[in-house]
């Protein structure tokens, strides 16, 4: 016999102090009283279906769990920080990260295009220690499998996107140079991408979240649990994986001795070339160099003033604006719209928009009056 649901006033407990949220910041922003909102958690008196909503926005939790037609579960999945925000915002960001990632299952089952998350895992079988030759091992690997190419900069995400069952999302927070990851059995691997980050600075962040997703089960001892900061030594063999991936040995020598001539590398735009060939930030080609060609530290560190010198005059490389959601997360939105899996409401909180410019886009779609296929993973 399933559990009874806990109800509502302990729900609403619950997902507040889940975002370290005072009883004052939920009242400014939702507009509902303090006086009301403790009453609600003490259950001196229940909220409206209004109010319900509107602390279900704000909590990033489903109007079902509230309503407690939902089970809770015994605790939350880790979200992997590299450097974790201030604690009401990584408790926020955190919420709307693992939100989305739900969601997007919830699409994929609707529109029956779901998929289990298909990563060539590293086996941990017998080993004790996780040492950097493993992590080089693990990205060729990684490379060949998916069929990535000498230069997987720029289709990465993709590949992890439409063919491996990785959910990628950008949201905006601070500090910029940080990013995020998450593993669950219900709706499986998930990274998270700041979108105020530049596009080559985003490519290594999403290798890098992927060594961690790669070995979540021997890093990880369970699946649940507080947001979580990786080690030193994890993080280091992260970006011995991320730089493997990103820049494979022979390519990368190639490509440096084409640029030198034979001659050292220290032109702060032969740094920059190679970075633009392999979809790189000039830092992340200096630290390979120094792993691959022994440059010395001074050498690096001069290099890093030339080129933060060089960039503020020279640097040309577009900065672009990404959607938060993935291209298929919104296409299987309005598909399960159209097919009426989603309510209008609904539709508009799983993409982010007003509840008119949800029934503009219904309207639209009605009008056009063409039934298209939910895409699937390749």
């Amino acid at each position: 016999m399933p559990p009874t649901p806990a109800p509502i006033y302990q729900r609403l407990r619950t997902a507040r102090a889940r975002l370290h949220l005072t009883q004052a910041t939920v009242a400014e922003k939702t507009g509902i009283g303090a006086s009301s909102l403790s009453e609600f958690e003490n259950g001196a008196r229940e909220p409206s279906l209004g109010q319900i909503q509107a602390l279900a926005t704000l909590y990033q939790r489903s109007l079902t769990w509230m309503l407690g037609e939902e089970a809770e579960t015994d605790g939350e999945p880790i979200v992997l920080w590299r450097q974790r925000p201030p604690a009401e915002q990584a408790a926020e960001i955190s919420a709307r990260f693992l939100r989305l990632s739900e969601q997007y299952r919830n699409l994929e089952l609707w529109c029956g295009v779901h998929c289990e998350c298909d990563l060539p895992e590293w086996d941990a079988s017998g080993a004790q220690q996780f040492h950097s030759y493993d992590a080089a091992a693990l990205a060729k690997r990684v490379r060949d499998e998916l069929a990535l190419g000498d230069r997987p900069g720029e289709g990465l995400l993709r590949t992890l996107d439409e063919a491996c069952g990785v959910k990628v999302f950008h949201l905006a927070f601070e500090p910029s140079g940080t990013a995020a990851c998450t593993r669950s059995e219900s709706f499986g691997a998930s990274i998270l991408l700041n979108k105020n980050n530049v596009p080559w600075r985003r490519s290594f962040d999403i290798a890098h979240e992927l060594f961690h997703l790669l070995t979540w089960k021997h890093f990880r001892s369970g699946s649940i649990g507080d947001d979580s900061l990786a080690s030193e030594r994890e993080e280091s063999l992260a970006n011995t994986f991320a730089s493997n991936l990103l820049m494979p040995e022979e390519v990368f020598r190639l490509a440096v001795q084409r640029r030198a001539g034979g001659a050292p590398m220290g032109d702060v735009e032969q740094f920059y070339g190679v970075a633009r060939e392999f979809g790189v930030s000039v830092d992340a080609v200096l630290v390979r160099l120094k792993q691959l060609f022994g440059m010395k530290d001074e050498a690096v560190e001069s290099a890093k003033l030339q080129w933060r010198m060089w960039a503020r005059i020279h640097e040309d490389r577009t900065r672009d604006d990404p959607d938060e959601l993935p291209e298929r997360y919104q296409a299987l939105a309005l598909t399960a719209l159209r097919r009426g899996e989603l309510s209008i409401g609904r539709y508009a909180e799983y993409v982010g928009v007003s509840r008119q410019k949800g029934l503009e886009i219904a309207r639209a779609q009605e009008a056009h009056g063409d039934e298209v296929d939910p895409p699937a993973p390749a």
